[in-house]
């Protein structure tokens, strides 16, 4: 009997099948003591099939990431450079990691990029809530006032999505804070606030409008050390509870350049 290689990856090591496919192609995956690349395999051999990458061992404190912990919620600070959920077991340690092994009955609500930092939260279970969170960003170009847009998102490509021109009921606002001159270049820091959002939507926002984020090397075309984006604020909303509010604790530090 032929087996599909990636599935049987993906069952074997818990990875999605794009991911094993990805595993195969780089010259991860071995047969015995060689890569193997083949995508099909007979059912005789699974046996001596093994993906040959060193799990990273996780030592942390917990208590680095968390900020704000209540009955019904955690809030944790992201840092940049971190993944949120684990994309494959090989990983670093991602914000997911922390949550499921130290507060299992809490999960995250939202995600923030690689390169974005900032509050991310994880609500308890089967509890009913709301949100609302607010963003700090520098964008390339002067903005002068507010702007409001409520485009759809269309996330079909798993790259790079796309502004299209149909609307939601759904309105995201940008406030420009401050402008700077960086390299001959107009920098505006801006808030963004928003009660629900799909990938990627801040800086595919951003770009549509002709304001590409600083550092995004997808949507815009100005080069820096990271993505100029960062998550400052999140609000909670539960049926039988006041709004709990946290604030990220490195807002600060992240408005600092460009001055």
């Amino acid at each position: 009997m032929i087996i599909d290689l990636p599935k049987f990856l993906s069952a074997k090591y818990n990875l999605s099948v794009r991911q094993a496919k990805k595993m195969l192609k780089d010259g991860y995956v071995y047969y015995k003591d060689s890569p193997y690349f083949y995508k099909k395999i007979d059912e005789k051999g699974v046996d001596n099939i093994y993906i040959n990458k060193t799990m990273h061992e996780l030592t942390y404190n917990p208590e680095q990431y968390v900020i704000q912990k209540n009955e019904n919620v955690i809030f944790l600070y992201k840092p940049p450079f971190m993944h949120t959920e684990r994309l494959t077991p090989f990983d670093q340690l991602t914000i997911d990691d922390v949550v499921k092994s130290h507060y299992p009955e809490y999960a995250l609500i939202s995600r923030l990029d690689f390169e974005t930092d900032g509050i991310i939260a994880a609500v308890k279970k089967n509890v009913t809530f709301q949100s609302t969170k607010q963003y700090l960003a520098f964008v390339a170009g002067k903005i002068t006032a507010p702007m409001e847009i409520s485009n759809k998102i269309d996330a079909e490509n798993r790259k790079k999505v796309k502004v299209i021109n149909k609307q939601t009921g759904y309105k995201t606002y940008i406030t420009p804070l401050r402008t700077n001159i960086y390299k001959g270049t107009p920098v505006t820091l801006i808030e963004i606030k928003l009660a629900k959002a799909t990938r990627h939507q801040i800086r595919a926002y951003c770009s549509y409008l002709g304001y590409p984020i600083i550092g995004d090397n997808i949507y815009g075309n100005y080069p820096y050390k990271r993505l100029m984006l960062h998550c400052k604020t999140n609000h909670i909303f539960f049926s039988q509870q006041k709004e709990i509010i946290c604030h990220s604790p490195n807002w600060e530090n992240f408005i600092s350049p460009f001055k």
